[in-house]
């Protein structure tokens, strides 16, 4: 770890000098988590209806992304403190015409300040 790759004030705490890499999770697919709270006796509400997602530190953004668009009725909030990575996910979302995703960069500190819908899925 270089100095660049160590938490600081200026960065709340977060390595920001680490290149994440682009690639897709299915953990944090919304139908997968579904069917493991329900396997370990949660009674929650099914990603076949509307809901609401919250990607915390999404990195690239890519796992977010492809269940934005494969959840159409769905609404998926991402934040995330580096700049560069809510950029890469609001032009994919621009290109892929994902009006059911919404990204932000902002560090968890703060995100009571930010004002979003009761989620049904936390990632």
């Amino acid at each position: 770890m270089t100095a660049n790759d160590q938490p600081s004030a200026q960065t709340d705490g977060y390595v920001t000098g680490i290149e994440y890499v682009p690639r897709y999770y299915r953990e944090l697919n919304p139908h997968v988590m579904h069917l493991i709270l329900l396997a370990n006796g949660w009674d929650v509400s099914n990603p076949s209806g509307p809901f609401t997602y919250r990607g915390l530190g999404f990195g690239r953004g890519l796992s977010l992304a492809i269940n934005a668009a494969s959840n159409p009725h769905g609404r998926f909030y991402g934040v995330d403190f580096i700049p560069e990575h809510v950029a890469q996910v609001s032009e994919w979302s621009r290109a892929a015409n994902l009006d059911n995703l919404d990204v932000r960069p902002v560090p968890f500190c703060r995100l009571e300040s930010q004002s979003y819908p009761k989620f049904d899925y936390i990632a």
